[in-house]
């Protein structure tokens, strides 16, 4: 009832839409409707209400409400299920609860910030309020284990083709899961999964990404290599849409993929990658690679050649390239 009031005051958002038109559009008490109003109110929905003339919409927040996700959606999977919380400890980790429960393909694990964001090799992501994207995706692809990791490359692309096409920003994606912006990381993917040895029982996508952090908001030496979209772009993104605009366009390449492979998600990702053809150093525990990055293989390993001209895969890693 709540969502449909909403709905209603966003359709008429240019005028006062009284209590008692509420009421008996939707059959209920002016007292019902005062409460739904209120707790939209305390969701962050900014409604004046003025005596006689009723309630009037004055502004919607950046806030990753399931009603405002939901309301943007044209997926039929990706985001059908929404967990929302304004702080958990991480995404990945509730997501994977969840998986265990056996929660249907397609939740999606959001928050405002998180206590222990997590990226690879158990580094912390920094999540600050209401400032960057921090979610999580539970899948279910019938596919094996040594082809998980391609949902780290679909999603990637999904991320720099969004940024592309809607909102004239050109990032890089450095192997195998960070994206870049002048040189700077504002976005990581972190891959978790539940198999078995021929196939997966689920797999947890998370992602966080830096959106509307300013510079001084990235502590200590973190600034030096990190930045984010307002940084970028200059102006302060909506959220919302950046999430649905993600969520919508990466439900087609999921699908896209299971139905006809793992080309077309290469192809993308070569044309945004910033790794191919360059010198780097891939450091994978604490073992040092060093050669040139010569392609990726159909699992999304990276194929190097040493400097003794023998080939190398690496299907872990971090990427140091060479100026």
């Amino acid at each position: 009832m709540r969502q449909a009031i909403l709905e209603l005051l966003k359709k008429h958002q240019e005028i006062f839409i009284s209590g008692e038109e509420i009421s008996k559009r939707f059959g209920i008490s002016r007292t019902a409707v005062w409460k739904h109003i209120n707790r939209l109110k305390e969701e962050g929905y900014d409604i004046e209400s003025v005596t006689k003339l009723g309630y009037k919409l004055k502004e919607i927040p950046d806030t990753l409400l399931p009603e405002e996700i939901k309301s943007r959606l044209k997926t039929k999977v990706i985001g059908q299920e929404i967990h929302y919380f304004p702080e958990i400890v991480s995404t990945n980790s509730y997501c994977k609860t969840l998986g265990d429960k056996g929660v249907s393909e397609g939740a999606a694990v959001i928050a405002e910030s998180q206590q222990n964001g997590r990226g690879r090799f158990g580094r912390t992501w920094i999540s600050p309020p209401q400032k960057g994207l921090y979610f999580s995706l539970l899948l279910r692809p019938k596919i094996s284990p040594q082809e998980a990791s391609r949902l780290i490359f679909l999603t990637a692309v999904t991320v720099a083709c969004v940024l592309d096409t809607h909102f004239n920003l050109k990032a890089g994606i450095k192997w195998p899961n960070d994206l870049i912006l002048n040189g700077k990381k504002f976005a990581g993917i972190l891959l978790e999964m539940k198999a078995e040895a021929e196939q997966v029982d689920y797999l947890v996508l998370g992602v966080g990404i830096n959106v509307n952090n300013k510079p001084e908001e990235f502590p200590g030496d973190l600034a030096k290599t990190a930045t984010s979209l307002f940084i970028e772009k200059g102006l302060t993104l909506s959220r919302v849409e950046l999430l649905t605009t993600i969520l919508n366009t990466l439900e087609k390449a999921y699908f896209n993929y299971l139905n006809n492979g793992f080309g077309r998600v290469l192809e993308l990702w070569k044309k945004y990658n910033i790794t191919l053809g360059k010198r780097v150093t891939v450091t994978n525990w604490q073992t040092n690679w060093s050669g040139l990055a010569k392609d990726i293989n159909p699992y999304g390993g990276l194929i190097l050649v040493l400097p003794d001209g023998t080939e190398k895969t690496m299907y872990s890693g971090d990427v140091t390239l060479k100026v």
